[in-house]
């Protein structure tokens, strides 16, 4: 029987996000970029170039001991065409999917930050990283001391805990009561 190991078990996961980002990015339609689902949305350029680059920031997860989302050169891509949301998709994709398949077990239960502008969004193991910023995008999780544990043979699952972020260019408060509120 091969080896478990945690790059085995999120393979499947990771694909399978792939493959449904790449269905919904396909059925964008050209020619609505100024379109918003909500007046407070960002425009469907932005958000259609946001899910097209989310998979580049699986490869800064694994490469980098820590990113802080404040300091520049963080450029967001915006979408002009659908051909050119799914090229970039495609690339970035390629990339982090290779380097996630040479990632060991030992790098995912590396510690890792993620800042904005010094205030802590997460602090924790890579693999919770992962698989909930990157994979599932939560913005919600915080870890647990477990997870955290470089002796841990399986990182336990991060709880979920709402901090609120104030960023410049938009405000989110997740906190169970405000969840319901808007």
């Amino acid at each position: 029987m091969p080896e478990t190991t945690l790059r085995t078990l999120l393979l499947p996961e990771l694909e399978s996000e792939f493959a449904k980002t790449r269905k919904m990015l396909s059925v964008v339609p050209d020619g609505h970029n100024g379109f918003k689902p909500h007046p407070k949305s960002m425009s469907l350029s932005h958000l259609a170039g946001h899910v097209a680059e989310m998979p580049d920031f699986l490869t800064t997860l694994i490469t980098s001991p820590d990113l802080d989302m404040g300091k520049p050169p963080l450029v967001p891509f915006r979408m002009e065409t659908k051909q050119q949301a799914l090229a970039q998709f495609d690339e970035v994709a390629d990339k982090a999917l290779s380097t996630f398949k040479n990632t060991s077990d030992e790098v995912f239960r590396q510690h890792w930050v993620l800042t904005w502008s010094g205030h802590t969004i997460y602090s924790g193991d890579r693999y919770n990283a992962y698989r909930n910023l990157g994979i599932n995008h939560s913005s919600t999780i915080a870890p647990s001391s477990a997870s955290t544990s470089a002796s841990s043979t399986s990182p336990s699952p991060a709880p979920m805990a709402p901090p609120p972020t104030k960023c410049k260019r938009f405000y989110v408060d997740r906190s169970p009561l405000q969840a319901q509120t808007h």
